[in-house]
C-alpha cells in the first residue's frame, strides 16, 4: 500500500445537503435502485446519531490509524471522515481525543468500517461515529495510508466530495456526479410514500402493484 495526502474535494453545495436533510439514507438508496449501502453492521455508535455531508476518504492498513490522525487536519464543516480499514476489528482506529479534535476542525462526523472505542465519551459529546463495532484495544501508528483517494468502505466505492448520509438504518453514500438526479429521485420517491400513507390511512391496505405481481404468479 503507498501513500498519499491529497486535497479535499470541493464540498457539496449547501442547497443540496438542505434538499437531502428532508430525505433519508433509505430514501436515497432506492433512488440509486437498491445500491449504494455500506454493509448491514455499520451503525451509529450511539442512538439517535446522523451523518450527513462530503466524504473525506482515508485508506487505512488494517489496524492503524495514523493517516486518520492526519486527516483530522484537514477536516472542516461540512465534511465525514470515511475510513477504509478492510473490515478490520481487532483495532479500535477512533476514540475519544480524536473525536475532541474532529469536533474542534468542525467535522461532520465519522465512518469506519471497522472498530472504535470510547463510545461514552462519543456519546456524551454528540459527535456522530458510525462504526461495526467497539473494541478496547487501540490501533497502531505506522501506516501506510492515503487521504482522498477512492476506497471501498462497508463494501460500497466511496470518492472524495460524495455525499454520505446515516442514520439508524446505516449509511448510504451517493456518488457526486449524480447527487442532484438522486435527490429528485428520492422526492418523487417521499411524494409517492405520503400518498401511500394516506391511502393506507383511509383502509386501501393493499399497493397498487400487488395485483400484478400476484396475478403473474397465478395468485389471487
Amino acid at each position: 500500500m503507498s501513500s498519499r495526502i491529497l486535497a479535499n474535494a470541493a464540498p457539496i453545495d449547501e442547497k443540496l445537503l438542505d434538499r437531502a436533510r428532508k430525505l433519508s439514507p433509505a430514501l436515497l438508496c432506492d433512488a440509486l435502485g437498491n445500491f449504494g449501502a455500506m454493509d448491514y453492521r455499520v451503525k451509529p455508535v450511539w442512538p439517535g446519531a446522523v451523518v450527513l455531508g462530503t466524504a473525506l476518504t482515508v485508506n487505512l492498513r488494517p489496524g492503524d490509524n495514523l493517516l486518520l490522525h492526519r486527516a483530522i487536519c484537514q477536516a472542516a464543516p461540512g465534511y465525514v471522515l470515511v475510513a477504509a480499514t478492510g473490515g478490520c476489528t481487532t483495532n479500535a482506529v477512533w476514540g475519544d481525543m480524536m473525536t475532541r479534535a474532529a469536533l474542534k476542525a468542525g467535522a461532520a462526523g465519522t465512518v469506519v468500517d471497522g472498530a472504535v472505542r470510547d463510545v461514552d465519551d462519543i456519546r456524551d459529546f454528540q459527535y456522530p461515529v458510525f462504526a461495526v463495532g467497539a473494541i478496547p484495544q487501540a490501533a497502531h501508528r505506522d501506516g501506510p495510508g492515503s487521504i482522498n483517494v477512492p476506497v471501498a468502505c462497508g463494501g460500497v466505492p466511496v470518492n472524495p466530495g460524495d455525499l454520505v448520509f446515516g442514520n439508524a438504518d446505516g449509511v448510504v453514500v451517493v456518488p457526486q456526479a449524480i447527487l442532484a438526479e438522486a435527490l429528485l429521485q428520492a422526492e418523487k420517491k417521499l411524494a409517492g410514500e405520503n400518498a401511500r400513507f394516506e391511502e393506507i390511512a383511509a383502509g386501501k391496505l393493499a399497493p397498487q402493484w400487488l395485483g400484478g405481481k400476484l396475478k403473474a404468479l397465478g395468485l389471487e
